[in-house]
């Protein structure tokens, strides 16, 4: 997932942007992580399949921890997951959980 940043230059100090992700990094519990698991099965990328925008519902309740806009919300609560299971984007999670679920089989 590539970010970009905005530069804005002024003239007076008041037009300072914060920083993207203004949230502190958190750890989820085995539950959480379940979760957002379960709810990544739905991606339109894991089977090739619409969930019928059940991914995106299901995973907005995850992200009441999170202040911002929706997506926002989203990107940095995956963010996060991304680095507490290892990964650096979506495509690798969803490969993860694809080997996982080859594993089980």
């Amino acid at each position: 997932m590539v970010r970009l940043e905005i530069i804005r230059v002024c003239r007076s100090d008041f037009c300072a942007l914060p920083p993207l992700n203004t949230n502190k990094m958190r750890n989820f519990t085995k539950e959480t992580i379940a979760q957002i698991e379960s709810n990544l099965k739905l991606h339109l990328n894991y089977k090739g399949v619409s969930s019928g925008n059940k991914y995106l519902r299901e995973m907005d309740k995850l992200t009441y921890n999170y202040s911002g806009a929706r997506g926002m919300a989203l990107s940095n609560m995956l963010d996060d997951y991304f680095k507490q299971v290892g990964v650096k984007d979506l495509d690798e999670a969803l490969s993860r959980l694809r080997q996982q679920e080859n594993q089980v089989k």
